[in-house]
């Protein structure tokens, strides 16, 4: 009887010995796991950085082609304007043309 408690005391410190182990390794685990959480949310956060920037980046390039956009707009409405004055002009000329080659051919055909 005296051996059968010397092996249940042995077999309850095992488990006693046995418990704090699991305890270790389960805090070590959390430690593990919330480390691994902090690791990937800064790693999170330095790609959003990243991103932001390369975005900015992106946007101000997008803007300054915007401009250079409505800069070749303008340039093309002036030379449209000066094309159709151009054309106008040239319209009137033949216009005027016309009237004296009339007036010619008619005083030629009086004459």
């Amino acid at each position: 009887a005296q051996q059968v408690q010397q092996w249940d005391r042995a077999l309850q410190k095992q488990l006693v010995a046995h418990k704090q182990d699991m305890q270790r390794m389960q805090a070590e685990w959390a430690r593990a796991a919330e480390e691994q959480r902090e690791r990937e949310v800064a790693e999170e956060r330095q790609v959003a950085a990243q991103l932001a920037v390369e975005s900015e980046g992106a946007r101000e390039g997008l803007t300054q082609q915007l401009e250079e956009a409505r800069g070749l707009v303008v340039q093309a409405e002036a030379r449209e304007g000066v094309s159709r004055t151009m054309l106008e002009a040239l319209e009137a000329r033949v216009t005027c043309q016309r009237v004296n080659i009339q007036e010619l051919t008619g005083e030629v055909g009086t004459a």
